[in-house]
């Protein structure tokens, strides 16, 4: 909740593996956002077609905004159509992202209409229910996911080849004060065998197979978050601010005591 000041308070601290020293504190926001899309885009890479020229996005917020930069960095994605349920939200998002990237974005009436005719469809939401039909995907097109929750659950088995993010699976979420998991409208996790689906890290490093052909329907989901995505992303942060000078350099005794924790 923004309850500071109209911000949001999360914060990353990066420790030394080797000696425990607190190397680094830096807000969580851009790492969160990034963490979640590169991990997206190296589904996309393993697993949507080489020619890929259209993508169609939905959602306009933040996780739509980083998706949108790094999924355009990894194919060739001529065009970007986006859709979400508030016009003004997908006709700013559309401007601005067009205006960032030079790449041609149009705002859709309808999640259907800008999921008809591409090559790539990604969900970046936070609703509880699916937001991209099963019938919708067609030959040659790949589906990527950021919450189980927004993926219709018939298209894992309409996909011809699946990947997700981890098997570590299992994640319960707290809901807050007031909202019952059988409440209309909010969805869980189901209990399933995460095992049954090789992890994205198989298909880069070749131990399981990705995309055959052009006519297959592929489906990455970014099930489950890791620890160590902030560990990685807070290692490249902190060694290009030292690399250019940036941050405030905060003396190491302040964290340190003589007495034994």
């Amino acid at each position: 909740m923004p309850l500071a000041k109209g911000k949001f308070v999360g914060l990353v601290q990066l420790f030394s593996a080797e000696t425990g020293e607190l190397l680094a504190i830096m807000p969580d926001g851009f790492i969160q956002q990034t963490r979640v899309a590169v991990t997206s885009a190296l589904g996309v890479k393993a697993l949507a077609r080489e020619n890929s020229k259209v993508l169609a996005l939905i959602g306009s917020g933040g996780q739509a905004h980083a998706h949108f930069r790094f999924l355009t960095a990894v194919r060739p994605i001529k065009h970007v159509k986006i859709f979400s349920p508030n016009p003004e939200h997908r006709n700013a998002f559309a401007k601005e992202m067009e205006r960032e990237t030079e790449i041609p974005t149009n705002p859709m009436e309808s999640a259907e209409r800008a999921v008809t005719d591409c090559d790539i469809v990604c969900t970046t939401t936070n609703s509880s229910r699916p937001v991209v039909k099963a019938d919708w995907l067609k030959p040659g097109m790949h589906y990527n996911a950021i919450r189980e929750f927004e993926m219709d659950e018939a298209g894992l088995a309409k996909s011809d080849v699946v990947a997700i993010h981890t098997q570590f699976g299992g994640i319960q979420h707290y809901q807050p004060p007031g909202i019952v998991v059988d409440m209309p409208g909010v969805r869980r996790e189901k209990s399933r065998d995460w095992s049954r689906y090789p992890e994205i890290c198989d298909l880069i490093a070749g131990k399981a197979p990705g995309r055959t052909n052009d006519k297959q329907i592929t489906f990455f989901l970014n099930n489950v978050g890791t620890g160590v995505q902030f560990a990685a992303m807070g290692y490249c942060a902190y060694r290009a601010a030292k690399e250019n000078g940036l941050g405030h350099e905060i003396p190491t005794d302040w964290f340190l005591q003589d007495i034994k924790p």
